[in-house]
């Protein structure tokens, strides 16, 4: 009896230890910042991380896909420019 109860509790911390494993390991926030320029900017679009954008087209056309998948009026205040703003508030 006793000899089940280690196995299970082996098994247990086991599955726990290859849970947390995949956790950590598959935490690629920041897989971007290892390319150049354009395809970081292509990076964070992909993923809406649209702060870390440096091209400023590239920037606005996040944020309006971003307020869009959201349905958040306000992601399209961080527009720059002003006709962009208002085709994302138009697409909301």
């Amino acid at each position: 009896m006793m000899l089940k109860k280690v196995l299970v509790l082996a098994v247990l911390l086991s599955f726990l230890l290859v849970g947390c494993q995949s956790l950590t390991f598959n935490s690629s926030a920041d897989n971007c910042s290892s390319l150049n320029q354009i395809q970081k900017d292509d990076c964070y679009s992909e993923k809406l991380d649209c702060n870390k954008i440096k091209n400023p087209s590239v920037k606005d056309s996040c944020f309006s896909a971003s307020a869009k998948e959201k349905q958040d009026l306000n992601v399209c205040k961080s527009i720059t420019s002003e006709k962009n703003k208002g085709c994302c508030q138009e697409g909301i």
